[in-house]
């Protein structure tokens, strides 16, 4: 007898798939992870769409968490960025960077990949010479990282991307392995910023344009580095350059016991002088507090640790103190375009409008892991479809997400008649690429999640039944 393949759609073996994951909840689960909880804001734009917020303002439209990204679309809800994507072995994107021209960088396995669409597909950027990406960071117009080979610090390559081209170059460290890379403003221009802890702790800075050139034509850049001065007395175990502007440079320093904060002052002939440590006690934080910023917005630099909010006013003193602006236990602190985001009581994410001092915080809740869906596969071939429909299950049906979020325009935002059919991406700046290459990343998802015995093993051969190709009968 004749017989007819039939494929049920990606909306119905996503449905069905996490309908499963969800019914099995009181079964063994398959693994045991953390809850879903935002951890940044990548890109944020002006109110969009059906489901804009009442009070005005920028709302996140690509959030960081734990699980994947979250992708803002027009009808409210947020579409799941499967980590699967960029090779990620249980999702957390938590190194990854967001040029001021829409691409964007994450590493997984030490492996980099970029998106040219707002992380809803990915393309791997190969490594060379067997090294491995450990750290990106924005640019204006690209993605830097860092490549490292091994413990000689020669091996080191700094790496700039953009949506068409790549390039790496050899640094000026000899003495101390590279750790972390930022762009920032310098002076009138804007440098990119490297440090390195061990063995010996250094600080370098070039301008970008320049390092630019010399890195597409193939040249040497070590003239064009300059090393920053630092204390004798770190004894650091890292130093990572948190940010850079209004002749400020700040460089997080860990040690045995904490962290605090080194600033730096760009003096009239361009060089950086150390100019004093911030403790972590000046911002009321313990040794296991994270010490989050500092960013500048709304004319200040904004620093959180604990449960204390700091802010540092604009000024020519480059010593000036800190102020306290009040009580506030973050778990993330960003600024993009002059707004502040933060990540509040480990599961929102919120605008902060700084206050005058003595004022109480206001906080403007502005997305919950709750409005998340499944993935958008529009943008990715069958293969990765299915990878991405196998996160989702497993991500999303840990955290019991709904497979459909209640389109409610909740969190300040006045509600809608009917939800769009084709939401989109509300990111202006994330435009198509013409040069993207082919894709070459691996679509098996990879947990390393060991299966619970009992009844809840059966979940994994079921969601594979339910995913296959079923042959039917023709009358």
């Amino acid at each position: 007898m004749a017989g007819a393949f039939t494929v049920p759609s990606r909306a119905v073996r996503a449905g069905l798939g996490l309908a499963l994951a969800l019914l099995a909840g009181g079964l063994p689960q398959a693994a045991a992870h953390n809850p879903a909880v935002p951890l940044g804001v990548l890109s944020a734009g002006p109110a969009l769409g059906l489901c804009d917020e009442a009070a005005g303002g920028e709302l996140p439209l690509l959030i960081r968490t734990n699980i994947g990204f979250a992708r803002a679309q027009t009808d409210g809800t947020y579409a799941f960025g499967c980590p699967t994507l960029w090779s990620a072995s249980e999702g957390g994107a938590t190194l990854s960077a967001r040029a001021a021209s829409g691409l964007l960088g994450v590493i997984g396995n030490q492996r980099l990949s970029l998106s040219t669409d707002g992380a809803c597909s990915f393309t791997e950027l190969p490594a060379t010479g067997g090294r491995q990406a450990f750290d990106v960071a924005a640019g204006t117009d690209a993605i830097w990282f860092l490549e490292r080979g091994g413990a000689d610090p020669a091996e080191s390559r700094l790496g700039r991307a953009t949506d068409c081209t790549d390039s790496r170059i050899a640094g000026p460290w000899t003495d101390a392995l590279p750790d972390t890379v930022r762009e920032g403003a310098c002076g009138s221009d804007r440098c990119l910023f490297v440090s390195g802890a061990r063995p010996t702790p250094s600080l370098w800075f070039a301008p970008v344009a320049a390092l630019a050139a010399a890195m597409e034509q193939g040249a040497t850049a070590d003239a064009l580095w300059q090393q920053i001065p630092l204390p004798a007395d770190l004894a650091p175990q890292r130093l990572a350059v948190r940010a850079a502007a209004g002749g400020l440079l700040w460089v997080a320093i860990t040690y045995d016991g904490g962290r605090d904060l080194l600033r730096f002052h760009q003096g009239a002939d361009g060089a950086f002088a150390f100019v004093q440590r911030d403790p972590a006690v000046v911002f009321g934080a313990s040794a296991s507090d994270e010490l989050l910023g500092p960013v500048t917005a709304q004319g200040a630099w904004i620093a959180a640790a604990g449960t204390q909010l700091w802010l540092l006013p604009q000024g020519s003193d480059p010593a000036r103190a800190w102020q306290t602006v009040g009580e506030a236990r973050l778990s993330c602190l960003d600024a993009i375009n002059d707004t502040l985001f933060v990540c509040n009581n480990y599961y929102d994410v919120a605008r902060l409008d700084l206050p005058e001092l003595g004022q109480p915080l206001s906080l403007h809740r502005l997305f919950a892991v709750d409005l998340m869906q499944g993935p958008d596969l529009s943008c990715l071939p069958d293969d990765q479809a299915a990878a991405c429909e196998a996160d989702w299950i497993h991500l999303g049906g840990e955290n019991a997400l709904p497979v459909l979020p209640a389109r409610t325009c909740a969190y300040g935002r006045p509600p809608i008649s009917e939800p769009p059919t084709q939401p989109e991406t509300r990111d202006p700046g994330l435009l198509a690429s013409t040069c993207a290459p082919e894709q070459t990343l691996s679509t098996q998802p990879g947990y390393g999640c060991a299966v619970a015995t009992g009844t809840g093993s059966l979940l994994v051969p079921l969601l594979l039944l339910l995913l296959r190709r079923r042959r039917l009968r023709t009358v």
